[in-house]
């Protein structure tokens, strides 16, 4: 466990990190632009190529780049590919929510509920936030975000007072998708980090994330009442 420090060069060792994920969004969004892909495969695809990249830095920079190499394919081969099976109950849980999810979408009437809403005449910051907020509390009670997000962009889709801000909607499902990929004990990002550090979803998530996920949406929350 490192030490609490308040000296902000500190952040310093936050770097390296911060490299692989510019990384991967650039790469992400290179083949995007030169291929047909969508972003989801796009950032698939690109996952591999940045992390095997950042594994051979890590070896080059003590050692040659042809023992850098064999070290890198011997990580993927002795290691990497054997650890794989052990996340199988996290690849279950976002499978099954998005399974669950999409099966949702055609069981319940999402236009008979936006209808409803949009009777009541609320602003559209109100209706943004309070679906942000939703989801956030809905992950806590151990709803997958991949259930949540989807049936909440599409009731807001088709209500009269956002449905006209596509961008709007996009952002504060994006923020909110990202708050609550760090903080629900049921998103694989939490699962497999606590399984690394030997530590319960619950802590990972909850304790060490939950204040700054709820800091997160009320900066969120302030951005909607002020812009719109």
């Amino acid at each position: 466990m490192p030490a609490i420090s308040n000296n902000l060069s500190d952040l310093k060792v936050s770097f390296p990190i911060a490299i692989v994920v510019i990384s991967l969004a650039a790469v992400s969004g290179l083949l995007m632009y030169m291929t047909s892909l969508r972003p989801i495969t796009a950032v698939l695809v690109s996952a591999p190529i940045v992390s095997t990249a950042w594994i051979f830095f890590q070896y080059h920079r003590k050692r040659s780049t042809l023992s850098s190499m064999e070290l890198t394919v011997r990580r993927f081969t002795q290691d990497i590919f054997f650890k794989m099976p052990l996340q199988r109950s996290e690849i279950v849980f976002f499978a099954g929510s998005v399974l669950i999810g999409r099966l949702l979408l055609t069981v319940l009437d999402i236009e008979w509920f936006a209808q409803q809403l949009a009777h009541l005449n609320i602003s559209a910051a109100l209706i943004l936030i309070t679906s942000s907020w939703i989801i956030f509390l809905a992950a806590l009670v151990f709803i997958n975000p991949m259930i949540s997000v989807t049936l909440v962009a599409r009731a807001l889709s088709q209500l009269p007072s956002v449905e006209n801000m596509p961008v709007t909607i996009a952002l504060v499902m994006m923020v909110t998708w990202a708050v609550v990929i760090g903080s629900s004990p049921t998103t694989t990002s939490v699962r497999i980090s606590a399984k690394i550090t030997g530590i319960s979803p619950f802590h990972m998530g909850i304790k060490w994330n939950g204040l700054y996920s709820a800091l997160v949406l009320l900066a969120l929350d302030l951005y909607l009442i002020v812009m719109l």
